[in-house]
């Protein structure tokens, strides 16, 4: 008979340095490589023809507004055929996923599937948004909200559990508190377990861990709050990342950026006194920056890719991508051709354009009527909508 003898293995322990003012998880490589997995896993959910899923106010993660496009060719999508979410001007835009619409309602109930559910998230919502984590056998969403909780005078920043009917747990699995603000929007910016909140024009970062119930402030640059520094003030920009990891936001007349995992990581690109910063996205592992020159009024793109060590202006390469656009949405990559909608400014129409070898061709052109916003859904082209799926 063979005898098994099972040792009990010890509980690996994490141990910081005593003088270190805010400790967290949220470092190294084996960080950095949970995160890219999750955008790998997260790209294929949102690319998935079957189901929406659509996790953010703010859309997919890069912010390049397009779902599942594998076609050079590109027509006017009819709504008829479609259901579309328009941008609301006043209400928080709703979540799409794991079969169910998120809504809320005017005194701040949620309403799942067009039904309201009885649930009330709070008075003065700023921002709201869910996650999910792939590392159990079944994802588990998780729903995030900026607001006064039922019941209390001040914000918080609320984490809550979101069962198999789609309908979040009474009490928050996590929270930490948020300062009161006029300011009538926020931004909240899931990438799995990294949390970033734009609130009252400063950025913060958390880590979520959700076997501790528990949202670990992560320190970005140096060992102190984030609201002390130069880079997380006077935020206008929600945060992006592109597919290798990389986070970037808007600060002042400065795009800064680190890899995560490695917060301390600071660079940034400045637009001196020269340009104006106007907008920013990723596409792959690029940033595009669209600014505005002060001298002649023209518009640029620039696309700037970072190196792995990139720290303050060093390990940076920006190099002029187009011009006469503020906005370009790319959709389909063939045989070193890319294809692309260029939205320039105050335009009545935008141009479907193939690039190759750095150079523009115009293949053809829709009506936009002024409007920058557009959403590419499977050879389809929406005017005015922030999220499409076609039928």
């Amino acid at each position: 008979m063979i005898k098994t003898f099972y040792r009990k293995q010890s509980q690996e322990r994490t141990f910081f340095r005593a003088e270190m003012k805010i400790r967290s998880m949220a470092y190294g490589k084996g960080i950095h490589d949970e995160l890219s997995k999750w955008l790998e896993q997260t790209t294929t959910a949102w690319n998935d023809p079957k189901e929406p899923f659509l996790l953010s106010e703010e859309g997919h993660f890069s912010g390049n507004p397009v779902c599942r496009c594998r076609t050079e060719f590109m027509k006017p999508g009819q709504s008829e055929n479609a259901v579309l979410l328009k941008r609301r001007s006043k209400a928080r835009q709703r979540l799409w996923f794991n079969r169910y619409l998120y809504e809320i309602g005017k005194e701040g109930e949620l309403i799942l599937n067009q039904t309201n559910t009885g649930v009330f998230l709070g008075s003065e919502l700023k921002a709201w948004g869910a996650t999910v984590l792939w590392e159990e056998k079944k994802p588990a969403f998780y729903l995030l909200v900026i607001g006064k909780p039922v019941g209390e005078s001040d914000s918080r920043l609320s984490v809550y559990a979101l069962q198999e009917n789609g309908i979040p747990k009474r009490d928050p699995v996590a929270g930490v508190p948020m300062s009161n603000t006029l300011e009538a929007k926020s931004h909240l910016c899931c990438f799995g377990r990294h949390v970033f909140t734009v609130h009252d024009n400063h950025l913060d970062y958390f880590y979520f861990c959700p076997e501790q119930s528990g949202l670990e402030n992560v320190a970005i640059e140096s060992d102190t709050p984030n609201h002390e520094k130069e880079c997380c003030q006077n935020v206008t920009s929600a945060v992006v990342a592109d597919r290798n990891g990389r986070v970037y936001w808007q600060s002042g007349n400065r795009v800064y950026s680190f890899p995560v995992g490695f917060p301390r990581r600071i660079a940034y690109v400045d637009g001196g006194q020269q340009y104006t910063h106007l907008r920013i996205h990723t596409y792959q592992d690029s940033l595009f920056l669209y600014r505005v020159n002060r001298l002649n009024r023209d518009y640029e793109c620039m696309e700037c890719t970072f190196t792995e060590s990139a720290r303050g202006e060093e390990g940076i390469e920006c190099r002029l991508f187009n011009r006469g656009s503020v906005r370009n949405v790319f959709y389909y990559e063939q045989n070193q051709e890319t294809f692309y909608i260029k939205l320039q400014p105050n335009a009545y129409k935008a141009s479907l354009i193939c690039r190759r070898d750095g150079a523009e061709q115009l293949r053809s052109s829709f009506v936009t009527e002024g409007i920058e916003e557009i959403f590419c859904d499977d050879g389809f082209l929406y005017v005015g909508t922030c999220f499409a799926r076609g039928s």
